[in-house]
């Protein structure tokens, strides 16, 4: 499918949880 919308989904996440940390 998209590879690129998957992994850009994951960088939100990773930043949202970094800030959150």
């Amino acid at each position: 499918m998209c590879s690129l919308h998957k992994e850009a989904i994951s960088e939100r996440l990773a930043s949202f949880s970094r800030r959150r940390l």
